[in-house]
């Protein structure tokens, strides 16, 4: 289930559910609170009361110092699923090597079928679009790529292969 909150996009199926609790609201009426952390680091609260023959749902973002107040004033009343999420995230750490971002307009039909074979390897499709590029480029999965790529393969290289024979290939693993 998802909502719309000022502008941002908040989804229980791709969220990691955090913790849960129970309380009553103005009108007697018993809510379920389930706490979710999107892959973003987002937090938002889904707030379910039981209002006759239908569930009604209201989506509730909370910032990261509301959740540690949350936990500090729930104590027992808090049912947590994963205690790492809901633990202070780790520093920042410098990256080893820095990324690069590419823009690429695709058709329509080629950008499902992607999404598709992407989704069928159990692979991002940008982690699908990294090794089909690295197969056409001749690239062993953690080799370090050179910029400048070139055609020919030097000693103990694999010669690049052409872009169908990546994807046949990357298929059948």
């Amino acid at each position: 289930m998802k909502r719309i909150v000022s502008g941002l996009t908040y989804n229980t199926d791709t969220a990691a559910r955090v913790a849960r609790y129970e309380y009553e609201d103005d009108r007697d009426r018993e809510v379920e609170a389930t706490l979710y952390v999107t892959p973003g680091g987002a937090f938002f609260i889904v707030h379910q009361t039981d209002a006759g023959t239908e569930n009604k749902y209201y989506f509730e973002p909370i910032s990261r110092e509301s959740v540690d107040q949350m936990v500090a004033k729930k104590g027992n009343q808090l049912e947590v699923f994963d205690e790492a999420l809901i633990n202070n995230p780790p520093e920042a750490m410098a990256e080893t090597e820095e990324g690069a971002t590419i823009y690429l307009r695709l058709p329509k039909p080629l950008k499902v079928r992607i999404e598709g074979a992407a989704e069928g390897a159990g692979l991002s499709v940008n982690s699908w679009l990294i090794r089909c590029s690295e197969g056409c480029l001749g690239i062993r999965r953690g080799e370090a790529s050179t910029p400048a790529a070139s055609s020919k393969s030097g000693p103990g290289e694999r010669p690049p292969l052409p872009f169908a024979e990546t994807i046949a290939a990357f298929k059948e693993k």
